[in-house]
């Protein structure tokens, strides 16, 4: 998590680890 959002937790709004990790993001997103 520290080495792609080294600023941003894995938890946090994140555009590509979140919407990888979460299904919802990805939702939220559009995609």
């Amino acid at each position: 998590s520290t080495s792609t959002a080294p600023r941003r937790p894995s938890h946090q709004r994140s555009p590509t680890p979140s919407a990888k990790s979460s299904p919802t993001s990805a939702s939220n997103l559009g995609t």
